[in-house]
């Protein structure tokens, strides 16, 4: 991921035809977040979809947890910065 454009890839995806918008870049008392926003004539033409991410750079450890929404799919668990 890249925290100045927030675009993932890899398995998890965010960018398709929008880009997303960064909300908030991280700091000692808040998470990094993220939201794509795709309207159904932006995208394959079948549905709107809303993809959102917040990664806890606040957390003390070198692995940080995070939290990804496709809709309504769930991905959770950590990440390491590199």
């Amino acid at each position: 991921m890249d925290r100045n454009t927030g675009i993932m890839a890899g398995a998890l995806k965010n960018a398709y035809q929008t880009r997303p918008v960064v909300i908030d870049q991280g700091s000692k008392e808040n998470g990094f977040k993220a939201v794509t926003t795709m309207r159904a004539e932006q995208g394959i033409g079948r549905s709107s979809a809303i993809y959102t991410l917040q990664i806890n750079e606040h957390a003390e450890s070198p692995t940080k947890p995070f939290v990804f929404l496709t809709n309504d799919i769930v991905y959770f668990g950590r990440c390491t910065h590199y």
